[in-house]
């Protein structure tokens, strides 16, 4: 988001850089005055009078890129993700192949992302893929293509994508964090255990990450639990209450009374129940565990009583 408030708020500056190259000539200096009009019209959210605007402009200076650019970003910010892409495609044309290559990466961008708004997904690919080509050392260009990836059903290839995220930006929690709830809503939680860990790693360093430290310990417990590896889940609930708060807390606490009932150490999970009820509250499900286990603890010690009496 704040990338995307950064590029709006650089339109202004290439609209200037227009004007400066259209001084020239009576026809090119009124196409300039309704980019400007155009200009403060999208910044005061007036995209009807933006629109008009820099529609004059181009039909008096029909080949300049800058200008349907700016078409482009008033469709993009009203919504209108479609036309917005046509804009930028008419802008890329326009600047040609050997064209400006910062503005050239610029649009292209704009019109990656209005392709993966209007939900034209392997569009998305194709040009982010071309933004990939000319930096592929910008870990926002492969993270955007992993996720255009994903939204076009092709998850495989979108987790050697995000891996290369990794290799690029491994301490972006946010990519971590991210990727990670993406890869498993795909099914593939598995791969996304390494950008877990290196939550965990950076965490550790990182005092003010203690609540998604928790969060990263949290998934990796249900990942274990999945898989019936109840112990390791324990561990790992067990660190990420070392400093979590609120709902996650709330979550891992809830967990380790899961994992210690189902190790089969019910006045544990008995106590770990009561104190979460205690803490937060009851329903139905937590009624309903407590009398479980209840039930259990008394039949284990009445079987121990009478095992002492034989």
């Amino acid at each position: 988001m704040k990338n995307q408030k950064r590029r709006f708020i650089q339109t202004s500056a290439v609209c200037l850089c227009f004007l400066c190259l259209c001084a020239c000539g009576q026809k090119k200096t009124g196409a300039a005055e309704y980019v400007e009009q155009g200009m403060k019209a999208l910044e005061s959210g007036d995209f009807a009078g933006a629109r008009s605007s820099l529609k004059a402009a181009g039909e008096l200076s029909p080949e300049e890129p800058g200008i349907f650019r700016a078409m482009g970003i008033v469709d993009y910010r009203e919504g209108n993700f479609t036309e917005a892409a046509e804009a930028f495609e008419t802008a890329l044309g326009l600047l040609g192949e050997t064209g400006q290559r910062t503005l050239r990466e610029d649009i292209l961008q704009y019109k990656a992302d209005a392709e993966m708004q209007s939900g034209n997904y392997e569009a998305a690919v194709t040009d982010y893929t071309s933004l990939v080509s000319l930096d592929g050392e910008n870990a926002e260009y492969l993270f955007k293509k992993g996720k255009a990836l994903i939204s076009a059903g092709r998850p495989d290839e979108a987790v050697a994508v995000f891996l290369g995220v990794r290799e690029l930006a491994p301490e972006n929690l946010d990519y971590c964090e991210d990727i990670y709830l993406t890869l498993k809503e795909q099914g593939k939680s598995e791969e996304g255990l390494v950008f877990l860990e290196d939550i965990l790693k950076n965490c550790e360093q990182n005092e003010k990450e203690t609540e998604r430290y928790g969060s990263a310990c949290l998934e990796i417990a249900r990942y274990d639990m999945e898989k019936g590896q109840y112990e390791q889940a324990l561990q790992n609930l067990e660190a990420g209450l070392s400093g979590a708060e609120g709902a996650v807390q709330r979550e891992l606490s809830y967990g380790e009374a899961v994992c210690h009932e189902y190790m089969g150490n019910y006045e544990t999970a008995l106590e770990k129940f009561t104190a979460y009820e205690e803490n937060y509250g009851t329903d139905g499900k937590l009624e309903h565990e407590i009398a479980f286990l209840k039930t259990r603890t008394e039949q284990r010690n009445s079987g121990q009583e009478n095992s002492e009496e034989s």
